[in-house]
Order: C-alpha cells, then sequence, then structure tokens
C-alpha cells in the first residue's frame, strides 16, 4: 500500500479501479475509481464537478452490493487528453453520508488487499504469520469501530 509522504489521511487507500456513478445536480455521471479508502474516494470522469458541492455515489467495489452513500468534493483536478480534444477530471471525494457497514466493506478491501502484498513480499512465510496477521487486523477493527462510537 502506498502512501504519500506528507498525506494527512485518516485512512489507509488502495488503488482499486471500479465503476462508479455520480449524481451531480441531476445529472448522472459515468466513471471509473482511481483509489478509494473508508474515507473517501478518487474518481476519474469527464464532467467537471465543483469544489464543496454535494453529490450522490454509487461504487460497485463490492460484488453484488454497490456502496450508495453521499460525498463532498474537496479537490478537482483537470488532466489534458493527448489522443482526443477532450478532458479528464480527477476528483477527490470525502464520504459524507456512508453506511457503517459499506465503510467496513472498503476498510476490509484494504485490509485484504495488506494482507496479500505482505504475503507477496514475503513478510508472511508461513500460516502462523498470516494467522497473527489477521489477528491484528481483527484488533486494528474492533479499535476503529470503538473511536468511531465515541
Amino acid at each position: 500500500m502506498n502512501t504519500l509522504k506528507g498525506e494527512k489521511r485518516q485512512y489507509a487507500r488502495i488503488k482499486l479501479p471500479c465503476q462508479i456513478t455520480i449524481t451531480a445536480s441531476k445529472t448522472l455521471i459515468y466513471g471509473y475509481t482511481e483509489d478509494i479508502g473508508a474515507g473517501g474516494v478518487r474518481v476519474a470522469i469527464h464532467k467537471k464537478l465543483t469544489n464543496h458541492s454535494l453529490v450522490n455515489l454509487e461504487i460497485y467495489a463490492v460484488k453484488n452490493h454497490p456502496i450508495i452513500c453521499k460525498g463532498k468534493v474537496v479537490w478537482v483536478e483537470q488532466k489534458e487528453l493527448l489522443y482526443k480534444n477532450n478532458s479528464l477530471f480527477e476528483v477527490g471525494i470525502k464520504f459524507w453520508q456512508i453506511k457503517k457497514e459499506d465503510k467496513k466493506a472498503i476498510q476490509s478491501l484494504i485490509d485484504e488487499e495488506t494482507v496479500q502484498a505482505l504475503i507477496d513480499e514475503g513478510f508472511c512465510k508461513d500460516v502462523d504469520d498470516v494467522q497473527r496477521l489477521m489477528n491484528i487486523l481483527e484488533d486494528v477493527q474492533a479499535a476503529r469501530e470503538a473511536s468511531e462510537e465515541e
């Protein structure tokens, strides 16, 4: 999992390209996520959104269960496309209203990706290492839930 120096993120993120539908001012916008965390998402779309605007999101990151929530646009960056006379916009959206179980589903995806990355890098040498790591993640998840209830 890559985190940039100087970032002040509350939640870890993973690269997870998946379909997203954004409704902004009664306009449907289709795009893809670039990365996602339990606190928000970065998307690539062909329509510019306004900073601080509220949007409705449908994110297809979990099989057979779209995550439906509200979000707030926190930044917009225009990218020029070389092959067309068109623009692409990268947009950072903070989750504004999201169900607890959807937030937990996103965090589970991140945890699974983290475990797989550690296995791929050779940090987990056997089943006992993987089990210890899973126990740590469960403890972290319990601590997250306890802090959110406060």
